[in-house]
């Protein structure tokens, strides 16, 4: 596209901010032939890198291998769920014989700033950290599931 250093520096910081921005999966996919030392994008990239850097809590920065394990494992995961008023009933299934960890669910909020609250409806199930991601979704988050049925309620009170 025939853009300077500076240029290519802020679409690639550009790209990663919206993909953080909107929680999305994104890709930095760089062709060996557009990569030589003397190329835009290599000079490019280290403008690039402090800046993903700086944000390098708020994103999940994973090799081919990690990225195919987390498939693999959210493959031997499902989910139902039903609705009914405030509650939400949600079962989780973890098939195989490993557990999974770092599941996360998001859970949107029936109105603006009404915090989710999940307990287990059976005894002895792990409780999973609720974090508010925004006025209107939380995160979900159980450390660890081993194989199993699992089922939780989420309430939404003021």
């Amino acid at each position: 596209e025939k853009l300077s250093v500076e240029q290519t520096t802020q679409a690639l910081i550009n790209d990663f901010d919206l993909a953080l921005e909107t929680s999305s999966l994104g890709f930095l996919s760089v062709h060996s032939q557009n990569f030589d030392e003397a190329s835009v994008l290599h000079m490019a990239m280290p403008g690039f890198l402090a800046h993903v850097q700086k944000r390098r809590d708020k994103v999940w920065m994973a090799s081919a291998g990690q990225i195919a394990q987390w498939w693999r494992d959210r493959e031997r995961l499902s989910i139902t769920s039903s609705v009914s008023g405030k509650k939400l009933d949600f079962n989780l299934t973890v098939k195989g014989e490993q557990p999974i960890h770092g599941v996360t669910l998001t859970v949107i909020q029936p109105l603006k700033g009404i915090a989710a609250t999940v307990v287990s409806t059976k005894i002895g199930a792990p409780t999973p950290r609720v974090i508010p991601l925004d006025e209107y979704r939380s995160a979900v988050i159980f450390q660890s599931l081993k194989p199993g049925d699992y089922v939780y309620q989420a309430t939404f009170e003021n």
